[in-house]
């Protein structure tokens, strides 16, 4: 995709961090719980230049590090700083050098400063430390990646730089650069983090980057300090089953039953196609409309242990794949045991009957238990020392917790492991609400999580973020966002993916989402409103921000009217009643995005290249409300010629912009709205 690097003509007060060096009054920007910054210099007017310094044996995070600031601080003032490799540099307290790493005067500014802590547990790995000792910053951290979010804090607070999106960075022109003060530690909410946004799902490692995420679903180039790895199945780090014991390998040939159902191997049968009383074989996957899972008591005795005399079982095929992914993935600390996408289980006699003792969940976890017993053991018998996790899915049919009915924890099997971790994912909920809340329509899943609570504090979390089947259709959740983060790191969640749509470029919601999420991930004092101006601020100028705050406004309003009456807030269709979005309404909302696009090409002050990128951040972002408009005609009565005159203008916006998909499944695309309304 094509990035928009923009320089920035408008001079808008900086929100973020510590300081604000871009401007003298910086007072506002200051988290409450911060100090006021002391003013250093300006660093454009010094008698000796700053300079760059990085370790004599720099890694390569450290030299790229250093290269973004010294390209973004050519960006912003047209002046180069020279990077120069350490040898031992003598410390000064007048020497104006931007430090990152171990380098010989960051030892003894450590050694002067005395409270410099570098340990995993105090920067839950991937955080960092910046200070100023004289006039020279030192940035530090535990792991490489941690250094580069380091070099990025300066750039964005002291040189004024937004990293807004994948294609839009904002960038100012500044004649003086005040350097105030640094002298904090920051440390992430959760040591894994990200927003599943089409960036993250498409692998641009410089965005994830830059917007701090440690994710499965990007895993990061030692160039931009690497990732928290997990194994990658075959491309597959959620629903892993299907990669670890591969239902394609157990077929007979390209041989089909009666019904046109691929036959498997009579001798693995019992996993595949899963017989209970009364019932017909099924298969697994996609056959006759029906989805079933792998038998997960296969290979597990009644009593939790392994059973090992079963010649063929699920469990010895899991442990024998796993043992060769773990062998040629030797930096893979994390091993996803994912069921399959579907919301019904293996229906043997077994398998039900394991599930209404223990439920689900405690099902799975009794499987994953044995996995991880036998791995571990064989691991020490190969003499391999390293950290291996496994995680399971609390989602759809093992949603359940394991505590019964009485409220009691069955026995010891269905406490998960040390090395077993948990991933909470509450899709049953109405994101509208965080799971906690007492407006929620579906309680089951946050009283799921207490229950999990109960047999274990080793979280992740799955969270979901938009309307998937209707994503250009605007679906706040973002006012949530610090209520469920809270309730998950109370959880011991130390992985947060919260999952936006992940198909498709123009969406001006996952963008701005992303951005919030990402902001409060490293700082959870400041204001979700606060976030949300700033990214509009930049990302649309000026001239705009009145216009964009208002669809904010109403749209926060309808959405606040559809809960005053009752509506469960569900993603579904329900929350498209001409009640809810009258005519007027959805007229107005598009004409917000109208009366931007005017004001900023009425402004004389803005450059072309300027204006044009600000209309086209504009537009983008119009094709939302441009679709909310449209789906609303076929509520609206009498307004033939607009829906008409609605749809070619909508057609014709996300031609403009390459739009493919309003939605999941591949069926809601844009090729087939062209089709509907008979434009091309």
């Amino acid at each position: 995709m094509k990035r928009n690097i923009i320089i920035g003509l408008l001079s808008i007060p900086l929100l973020f961090s510590t300081i604000t060096a871009c401007q003298k009054n910086n007072a506002e920007s200051q988290s409450e719980k911060e100090p006021p910054k002391t003013f250093i210099c300006n660093m454009l007017e010094v008698d000796n230049p700053y300079t760059l310094l990085i370790p004599a044996t720099a890694s390569e995070t450290e030299i790229y590090a250093a290269q973004e600031i010294v390209t973004f601080f050519s960006s912003v003032t047209g002046t180069t700083l020279e990077i120069i490799y350490d040898a031992n540099t003598e410390f000064s307290m007048n020497s104006n050098i931007i430090s990152i790493g171990n380098t010989t005067p960051y030892e003894e500014a450590a050694r002067r400063h005395g409270d410099i802590d570098l340990s995993k547990e105090t920067l839950n790995i991937d955080g960092f430390v910046i200070f100023t000792l004289g006039t020279s910053v030192y940035i530090n951290a535990y792991k490489e990646r941690g250094k580069l979010y380091g070099a990025y804090e300066f750039i964005e607070t002291t040189l004024g730089v937004k990293f807004l999106n994948y294609r839009y960075t904002h960038i100012p022109h500044l004649e003086e650069v005040p350097l105030y003060s640094y002298d904090k530690t920051y440390v992430p909410m959760f040591s894994q983090r990200a927003y599943l946004n089409t960036p993250v799902f498409e692998h641009d490692q410089l965005y994830t980057s830059r917007m701090r995420f440690n994710t499965d679903y990007c895993q990061l180039d030692n160039l931009y300090g690497g990732s928290t790895r997990w194994c990658s199945f075959n491309g597959n780090t959620s629903h892993t089953m299907a990669e670890i014991v591969p239902f394609r390998n157990y077929k007979v040939g390209n041989e089909t039953d009666a019904d046109g159902n691929p036959l498997i191997k009579p001798e693995y049968r019992k996993i595949f196609a899963h017989t209970g009383t009364g019932d017909n074989i099924s298969l697994i996957w996609f056959y006759n409309g029906t989805i079933i899972d792998y038998c997960f008591t296969s290979g597990i005795n009644d009593d939790g242990t392994y059973n090992k005399n079963e010649e063929i079982s699920l469990a010895k095929l899991t442990i024998e794949s796993l043992k060769s992914w773990i062998r040629n993935n030797p930096d893979c600390e994390n091993f996803m045991i994912g069921q399959h996408d579907t919301e019904s289980g293996c229906p043997c006699d077994r398998c039900k009957a394991a599930a209404l003792k223990y439920s689900g969940g405690g099902r799975m976890v009794r499987f994953v238990n044995v996995i991880a017993k036998e791995i571990k053991d064989w691991m020490k018998e190969e003499h391999m020392d390293r950290e291996v996790n496994f995680c399971i899915f609390a989602y759809q049919y093992t949603a359940n917790s394991p505590i019964n009915e009485a409220g009691e924890i069955p026995d010891s099997t269905v406490i998960p492991r040390e090395d077993v971790y948990v991933k909470w994912a509450p899709i049953k909920t109405a994101f509208y609400y965080s799971p906690d809340d007492p407006r929620q329509n579906v309680k089951s899943e946050y009283n799921n999580l207490l229950g999990w609570q109960r047999v274990t504090n080793r979280f992740h979390a799955w969270t979901y973020h938009c309307w998937y089947g209707n994503s250009l259709w605007y679906y706040p959740t973002t006012h949530v966002f610090k209520d469920l983060m809270r309730l998950l790191k109370k959880a011991g969640v130390v992985y947060e993916f919260a999952q936006g749509p992940y198909y498709e470029y123009n969406l001006y919601q996952s963008d701005l989402d992303a951005y919030v999420f990402s902001k409060l991930c490293w700082n959870f004092d400041l204001k979700v409103q606060d976030i949300v101006d700033e990214y509009n601020r930049y990302y649309f100028g000026e001239d705009a921000f009145e216009d964009i705050s208002k669809f904010h406004m109403d749209i926060n309003d309808r959405y606040a009217y559809m809960a005053s009456l009752g509506e469960n807030m569900r993603v579904s269709n329900t929350l498209m009643k001409e009640e809810y979005w009258p005519y007027a309404i959805t007229k107005k909302l598009v004409s917000y995005f109208d009366n931007a696009v005017a004001k900023t090409e009425a402004n004389p002050n803005l450059s072309e290249k300027q204006k044009a990128s600000y209309i086209e951040n504009i537009e983008r972002a119009e094709l939302s409300p441009l679709w909310m408009r449209l789906s609303m005609f076929d509520w609206y009565v009498g307004v033939d010629e607009e829906k008409a005159q609605a749809a070619e203008r909508f057609i014709a916006m996300g031609n403009k912009y390459g739009l493919k998909r309003y939605g999941e499944p591949f069926e809601n695309s844009f090729e087939n709205i062209k089709a509907k309304y008979g434009i091309s």
